[in-house]
């Protein structure tokens, strides 16, 4: 078995290098090249045993075939980039985002969280079940998209039509989603395991408001900055209302935390505080509800010029049950006059629910209880974007979770400044894994071998 201190090793060097996700940036593309080059070497067994074909330049996909080769395999799905780190936020992090630095036991750096960290911990135990001479059984397919956090669309999208080309089919995908979430609240200290058997749709609207350029000195009554502050404010109040109790109680997750929140505490007390989270915590209200906020807004050239033009990006994320045509119609009559236009830079609808009474997903289910029993597992909804969306037409049933334990503070980690996982953190990943992998893809006799 790899020792956590190769475990780390290992992330620490695809961590150093730097593939962010840019438009057109050779030094960005050698070093996908570098990153699959160590990867190659690092796992020999798993890029021995595979058939590997390169998809538009940087995405890979490795194909292992079992002794059984009457089933569909199933999909793994990882993405290479990460995001950027903005200039002015390099000053904050304890050490250089791009070095690998292993340190107070964690490794840091730009996509030790999302996604390298779990790309290397399924690799490690890949090649270790392969180095311990089991039998696959079952075949299974990776893909590694290049370009997730701007959208899959050279990566994923690519992919996906090589599959259809090929008339590839998966009996289940599995992908990144949210980590296992402790300490709640500080009346909650318990843990929940998520499952996300659907992601939420999403919609970037550009509404532009047209003004009069002149002399600041003779305003008018509103200007076109003036106009859209107030249509964003009507319309955050209108998409951004209480969530109604209804929409709450409808959720799997909810009566799961609820149960969960009841054991340390009376059964009104466990109401009143998990309401107020479905209510009030970023996450868990988007887990009920429709969200918006604004992202961009640009007016103005200078102090003492009339703006001739002002404009505002609104960022939607869709639950299941609503469409994007309905939110942007819904957006549309908030503007009035030939003056106001809203233009849709970019959406998706709401994925499928997949099934939750199928050995895919039970088989997921018993390997997070058995790596981190401390957590309540339970089904929900993706509320940020992944590659799965790609491959809803190829594989029946799609899941994501991310095999890290964190609480909803370090959960800010992900993007964020000081990026890290722990070597602990590594280790269990790792775990989770091997034990997904020998109940989905290795021989029954691997079953039952528990490390």
């Amino acid at each position: 078995m790899t020792t956590e201190l190769t475990l780390a090793e290992q992330l620490s060097a695809v961590l150093a290098l730097d593939t962010t996700t840019r438009q057109s940036n050779e030094q960005s593309h050698q070093t996908f090249n570098a990153l699959f080059e160590f990867l190659e070497q690092c796992y020999p067994r798993v890029f021995g045993l595979s058939d590997i074909i390169t998809v538009n330049e940087y995405s890979k996909v490795l194909t292992l075939k079992g002794k059984d080769s009457s089933e569909d395999p199933d999909l793994f799905v990882f993405h290479s980039d990460v995001v950027p780190v903005e200039q002015s936020s390099i000053a904050q992090w304890t050490y250089p985002p791009f070095s690998g630095e292993i340190a107070r036991g964690y490794v840091w750096g730009r996509g030790a969280l999302d996604n390298k960290g779990p790309l290397i911990a399924f690799f490690s135990a890949l090649e270790n079940l392969l180095r311990d001479n089991l039998e696959l059984e079952k075949p299974l397919t990776i893909a590694i998209g290049h370009d997730e956090e701007t959208g899959g669309h050279r990566g994923a999208a690519y992919i996906s039509m090589y599959f259809k080309e090929k008339s590839l089919n998966f009996r289940c995908l599995y992908d990144e989603g949210m980590p296992i979430l402790r300490e709640l609240a500080e009346q909650a200290p318990q843990s929940i395991g998520l499952i996300s058997t659907a992601e939420k749709g999403f919609l970037n609207a550009r509404i532009r408001v047209i003004g009069t350029q002149g002399h600041a000195a003779m305003p008018p009554m509103q200007n076109c900055i003036e106009r859209l502050c107030e249509l964003v404010g009507k319309i955050k109040i209108h998409f951004n209302g209480e969530v109604a109790q209804s929409d709450i109680e409808k959720l799997k997750i909810y009566h799961d935390v609820k149960a969960m929140v009841a054991q340390n505490m009376t059964a009104d007390a466990s109401t009143s505080l998990v309401d107020s989270l479905f209510r009030h915590h970023p996450f868990f209200c988007a887990q009920a509800a429709t969200t918006l906020t604004v992202t961009v807004l640009d007016g103005g050239v200078r102090q003492n010029v009339l703006p001739n033009s002002a404009e505002a990006v609104f960022h939607f994320r869709i639950v299941d049950g609503q469409s994007v045509d309905g939110i942007l119609k819904e957006l549309e009559s908030f503007c009035s006059g030939e003056k106001e236009h809203v233009e849709v830079m970019s959406c998706s609808e709401p994925s499928r629910v997949s099934d939750t009474n199928c050995s895919a997903y039970t088989d997921m289910e018993e390997a997070m209880s058995e790596v981190f029993p401390e957590a309540r597992v339970t089904s929900g909804t993706m509320i940020a974007s992944s590659d799965a969306a790609h491959y809803l037409d190829v594989a029946e049933n799609l899941y994501r979770f991310i095999p890290f334990n964190l609480s909803l503070g370090e959960v800010g980690l992900i993007h964020g400044v000081d990026e890290r996982v722990s070597t602990e953190g590594l280790t269990s990943a790792t775990e989770f894994y091997r034990r997904l992998l020998l109940k989905r893809n290795f021989s029954r006799k691997g079953r039952n071998i528990c490390r």
